[in-house]
C-alpha cells in the first residue's frame, strides 16, 4: 500500500481516529518514502467522558503513542479526534459535553502532546478551524469552516465530475464517495452471484449507511 502511495505521488496519509495506531513498520516506510502522516488519536464520531478513571487511561495512551511516534520525521501533525466537535454541537446537553470535550482534548491530550513533542502542531479535532478554535473557546459552531483549518467534504449528491462542487477550503483532510467494500472483502461473506447489478438484498444488507444503496444506484445511473 505504501509503495502505491509513493508511486501515485501522494504526499500525505491520515491515520483516522476511528481506526488503530499503525505499526512501527508503517511509520518507518512513511519516513523512507517521504510520506507525511496526519496522526489522529483514537477517538471518533462520539462523545467521551472526562471522569478521573477514564482520563487516567487516556493520559497513559497518549503519552505512550506520542513517545513512540514523535521521532518519525513523517509525523506532520497531531489531531485529538475525528469529528467530535460535531457531536458536542448536536447534543441538547451542550454545556456538559463542551466541558467534557475541553477537559479531554485540551486539558489532557493537548497538554501531553505539547509536553512530549513541541515540534509539531496539535489540533483538537478534524475538521477544525485551527488556531481560530481558541476564539470560540475550543468548540466552534462550524468546526469545518472553509475559511480556516481543514474540512471534510462528501458532496457526492452534486455533479461529481464538476470540481467546483468540492469547495475551496484550506485543506481537505477527508473526502470521498459512497461505496461498498472491495469485491475481495465482500466475497468473504457473499457468493459471487450476489455481487450483481441491480443491487440485491444480500448486498444491500451490508451497506450500513442510511440510504447508501440508493445513493450508489443513483450515481451509477447518472454516470454509467
Amino acid at each position: 500500500m505504501m509503495e502505491s502511495v509513493r508511486d501515485a505521488n501522494m504526499n500525505m496519509i491520515r491515520v483516522w481516529g476511528g481506526g488503530v495506531y499503525e505499526s512501527d513498520y508503517f511509520y518507518e516506510l512513511a519516513d523512507e518514502y517521504g510520506i507525511m502522516i496526519w496522526q489522529d488519536f483514537m477517538f471518533s464520531c462520539s462523545q467521551y467522558p472526562s471522569d478521573k478513571d477514564f482520563l487516567a487511561t487516556v493520559d497513559m495512551e497518549v503519552t505512550q503513542q506520542t513517545r513512540r511516534l514523535q521521532h518519525h520525521p513523517s509525523i506532520a501533525i497531531w489531531s485529538g479526534n475525528n469529528e467530535n466537535i460535531v457531536y458536542v454541537n448536536m447534543n441538547p446537553d451542550y454545556d456538559i459535553h463542551k466541558k467534557d470535550y475541553i477537559e479531554l482534548y485540551i486539558n489532557h491530550i493537548r497538554r501531553i502532546v505539547l509536553q512530549e513533542d513541541n515540534s509539531r502542531y496539535y489540533v483538537s479535532s478534524s475538521p477544525s478551524n485551527g488556531e481560530a478554535d481558541q476564539l470560540e473557546d475550543w468548540v466552534p459552531k462550524n468546526g469545518g469552516d472553509y475559511h480556516y483549518g481543514d474540512y471534510h467534504n462528501y458532496e457526492f449528491f452534486k455533479p461529481v465530475w464538476d470540481w467546483h462542487v468540492w469547495g475551496d477550503g484550506k485543506f481537505a483532510s477527508e473526502y470521498g464517495f459512497q461505496s461498498y467494500a472491495s469485491a475481495e472483502t465482500m466475497l468473504t461473506a457473499l457468493n459471487a452471484s450476489e455481487l450483481t447489478y441491480p443491487i440485491g438484498k444480500a448486498l444491500e444488507h451490508r451497506d450500513r449507511k442510511f440510504n447508501g444503496t440508493n445513493t450508489i444506484d443513483a450515481m451509477m445511473r447518472e454516470y454509467a
